[in-house]
């Protein structure tokens, strides 16, 4: 739930860094920047604005979903439960603790106990 809420943040930094480009695009033409800036003669060329905000429309379409389609991906890699093969501990934020803490904390009230499973107790009788 914390990644999901820090994914939809960066969504919306995202669209707000696109907003403020077409902002900036509109109040070029309402101020005149480059000529305040750099001298010479104001002109306002409002199509010349549209096309760049339909640019920018078009780029943020593109980027969004893109970054949409990471975002998802991420959080699918980020849902593994990784587990040490040799000691059988479960990483849980940033620490290693063994499954049945892992069970414990997770509320799941899960006793445990060791059995041979009969694939492995077929292979054990076959050596």
């Amino acid at each position: 739930m914390k990644m999901r809420k820090r994914y939809q943040r960066l969504l919306w930094y995202e669209s707000c860094g696109f907003l403020f480009l077409i902002v900036l695009t509109w109040l070029d033409e309402v101020l005149s920047l480059p000529s305040r800036i750099f001298g010479g003669v104001p002109h306002s060329n409002w199509r010349e604005a549209t096309l760049e905000s339909g640019i920018v429309l078009a780029v943020w379409l593109v980027v969004s979903v893109l970054t949409k389609q990471l975002l998802a991906r991420l959080s699918y890699v980020e849902g593994f439960l990784r587990i040490c093969p040799w000691c059988r501990k479960v990483h849980v934020e940033g620490r290693w603790i063994p499954v049945e803490e892992y069970f414990m904390r997770g509320g799941f009230e899960v006793k445990t106990s060791f059995k041979i499973c009969p694939i492995c107790e077929e292979n054990t009788r076959a050596r």
